[in-house]
């Protein structure tokens, strides 16, 4: 079972290196109001089984000065687990609104995005964050 895991987990790997598209995800690029009124740019990514309106999932997020195209994908590839995955820019940076103040609002506008993804029918409440350095 730990090999399948692992094996899995490699090629999702791999897919998400090359920037290859899981088939048949609904990904969403949306700006995210967070409570000073600055717009956040966030991509959302589904797991296949979205199409039941009646499932409820988790939400793995990684929040990046570096954007969505260098890092922030990389969670993608708990999405054929089951999970939701969520890359935003921070403020400041890439296609979000703002300035960029070296984590100075980072506190607010990760609790801003994490009350807006359990408020979502597709939420069953838990968020999980991953990132090292600026993404940690």
């Amino acid at each position: 079972m730990l090999r399948s895991i692992l094996a899995f987990i490699g090629l999702a790997s791999v897919a998400a290196i090359l920037k290859v598209p899981f088939k048949d995800n609904r990904v969403e690029e949306i700006m995210i109001p967070m409570r000073d009124g600055v717009n956040l740019h966030t991509v959302i990514v589904f797991p296949r089984s979205a199409a039941d309106q009646n499932n409820k999932f988790t939400t793995i997020i990684d929040r990046s000065p570096y954007g969505y195209s260098d890092l922030e994908w990389f969670v993608d590839i708990f999405v054929p687990l089951g999970y939701v995955a969520i890359g935003q820019d921070m403020r400041g940076c890439e296609k979000s609104e703002g300035n960029f103040s070296m984590w100075g609002k980072d506190g607010n506008d990760s609790r801003d995005l994490g009350d807006w993804v359990v408020s979502q029918e597709w939420s069953n409440g838990q968020i999980f964050t991953f990132g090292a350095s600026a993404d940690g």
